[in-house]
């Protein structure tokens, strides 16, 4: 294996040693919770239960109701803001309506109640979002892929046949034999064994190109290390590997396929050559292992890696 630093942190300026090696999620599509609450007016937050992720759509404006502590100038609690004297919790400070209104925080609608104003970020708040965009998460099939596999699916082919088909085809990932998948799709299908062995191979070609692009592109392997990672893989950590394709393949996400990688360069941490060949001093244990020096300190070349500090 050939020294590399793989950038698959849950940030995109960590590397594999700042922070890689996550518990892989192997929850299943089909488990996916996603929870989705509606506010005032259009406006409608998501969170997916599986990926963490949050999203909004939509334009609105909220009552106080909502969310914030309101209360009357003298103190009473109150669920609405009706007067420019209210108290509003706002930044953990009380501040009244009329402040925040001078402030574009607030509007008074139609009906005499103060409604919060959507506030839009500034160009400073925008650019440090993008910089906090995680890489990974970014990486996706194109189009083209995906509209590629799309034209690949034979027409009349029932929804539970396909989840099914594709359901054997992870399993047939993992394991190497696509005999079942082949067949499988061939009998719901109705395409020939060589039809269906064809339509097979080209959709695991067209996600193995995928995630090949993404390994070299993002995680910043050499083409030399995928096939050895996956052989590992296969091996060691078959259900990871499951659960990262199953992502891949249902939600077009590959981050969980990066993080496999983490476990699998501390599980084969770098040769003595490959390490001074990356510009690290190496030693001799008294057992005889490599050491490697990390600020002058000297450590076992694994302990480096699991600590991730190479």
């Amino acid at each position: 294996m050939s020294y590399s630093s793989y950038t698959v942190g849950s940030e995109s300026n960590q590397s594999l040693e700042s922070g890689l090696a996550q518990p892989i999620n192997t929850v299943s599509s089909s488990e996916i919770t996603s929870i989705t609450t509606q506010a005032s007016s259009n406006r409608t937050h998501q969170y997916n239960g599986n990926t963490g992720e949050e999203s909004s759509t939509g334009q609105g404006s909220f009552q106080a109701a909502e969310g914030a502590e309101v209360f009357s100038a003298k103190g009473t609690p109150k669920s609405f803001i009706d007067s420019p004297s209210d108290l509003v919790n706002y930044q953990g400070m009380a501040v009244q309506a009329a402040t925040l209104e001078n402030m574009g925080i607030l509007k008074q609608n139609s009906m005499g109640r103060y409604d919060f104003v959507e506030q839009v970020a500034t160009p400073q708040q925008q650019a440090q979002e993008q910089a906090n965009t995680d890489i990974h998460d970014g990486f996706a099939m194109s189009e083209q892929e995906n509209e590629s596999i799309n034209a690949l699916v034979p027409q009349g082919v029932e929804h539970g046949a396909i989840e099914a088909i594709t359901h054997r085809g992870v399993e047939a990932a993992v394991s190497g034999d696509l005999t079942h998948t082949i067949a499988a799709l061939s009998q719901s299908s109705g395409q020939s064994p060589a039809e269906a062995t064809a339509t097979v191979n080209k959709v695991v070609e067209t996600f193995t190109k995928a995630s090949n692009r993404y390994l070299e592109q993002t995680v910043g392997m050499t083409k030399g290390d995928i096939p050895e990672f996956y052989e590992w893989a296969k091996v060691h950590a078959p259900s990871d590997l499951k659960a990262a394709i199953n992502k891949m393949v249902s939600n077009n996400n590959f981050k969980s396929m990066g993080q496999l990688v983490g476990s699998w360069a501390m599980s084969n941490p770098p040769s003595e050559n490959s390490l001074n060949a990356a510009g690290y001093k190496t030693g001799k244990a008294t057992d005889g292992s490599t050491t490697v020096f990390i600020k002058g300190k000297e450590m076992n070349v694994r302990a480096a890696a699991k600590a991730r500090l190479i």
